[in-house]
């Protein structure tokens, strides 16, 4: 695990972790101490708790239980396939979110791309009949998107 961490960051990528690594259990001293009036706030609890876990969008419902095990919003939910739900809930909508930034930055990055493209167009006074600019697949990519 250490050399992919060394690996990663040799190529400039952050280390991926496997959860929050600053994640401390909430313990109470009896069952009784966390009580909830509804499956409401039972499952707001449960919900918390997985915000604090931070589990990664490849991580395994397995995986999150073997490390909320000792917490007490674990127990919140008595039945183990709601606690599946929920934690399958979450990953979606995490994953969702990660993609949806990607393809922003993508697309921040291919608008600079463009107007550094036209930028260069009025710099060079470069015409769209120029034979350099009408023959580029590049050129006709970038057009084609427009």
């Amino acid at each position: 695990r250490a050399a992919t961490a060394g690996a990663a960051a040799a190529v400039g990528r952050p280390a991926q972790h496997t959860h929050n690594q600053s994640y401390v259990p909430l313990r109470t001293n009896s069952e009784s101490a966390l009580t909830y009036a509804n499956d409401e706030e039972r499952k707001a609890a449960f919900n918390k708790l997985l915000e604090d876990i931070n589990m990664p969008t490849t991580g395994t419902f397995e995986q999150f239980a073997q490390l909320a095990a000792s917490d007490a919003r674990f127990n919140a939910l008595k039945k183990n396939g709601e606690k599946r739900n929920l934690f399958n809930g979450f990953r979606s909508k995490k994953l969702r979110a990660v993609k949806e930034e990607a393809k922003e930055f993508e697309k921040r990055k291919r608008v600079a791309f463009k107007n550094g493209l036209q930028d260069c167009r009025v710099k060079y006074d470069i015409t769209s009949k120029s034979k350099i600019i009408r023959d580029s697949p590049l050129e006709r990519n970038l057009m084609s998107q427009t």
